[in-house]
């Protein structure tokens, strides 16, 4: 593979491992929003059955109005607590691929500063080769 080659595969891997960390980012983001959600639905559930304990039972009809809303918070819960179970699984296959990329993107570093260090190497032996030749030029021309 040429040089101009693994440059241009080497800028879309860049490209790519840029895009899958902005995806990854945004996945954690969205993954803190539900958790928070989830934490904001749990304590209004837990407010909400305290007053249910201080009021007592002194009126049916406004008991049973609060346990079917608390029955509605804990089924919001249950809804919540899945959406953070899929954003967290969806968090860590972002993750995922985006550490792939950075692998793949450090291989192919790799092997364009091989290829570099190669044709330095060479260009030093064709360099001592010339000087080498000049110097017996030299010697033996005197």
């Amino acid at each position: 593979m040429s040089a101009e080659s693994l440059d241009r595969v080497l800028t879309v891997l860049e490209n790519e491992t840029r895009a899958a960390e902005m995806a990854y980012r945004a996945g954690l983001e969205n993954h803190e929003l539900q958790k928070q959600q989830l934490q904001r639905l749990q304590d209004y559930y837990h407010e909400y059955a305290a007053r249910r304990r201080d009021n007592g039972t002194s009126n049916i009809q406004s008991f049973r109005n609060l346990n079917l809303f608390l029955g509605t918070i804990q089924s919001a819960i249950t809804g919540q607590e899945h959406k953070v179970s899929v954003s967290s699984e969806t968090t860590e296959r972002l993750k995922t691929a985006w550490i792939e990329r950075l692998r793949r993107e450090k291989s192919v570093r790799t092997i364009i500063d091989n290829r570099k260090s190669r044709e330095k190497y060479l260009q030093n032996r064709a360099d001592q080769k010339i000087t080498d030749e000049i110097a017996a030029l030299i010697v033996n021309g005197r």
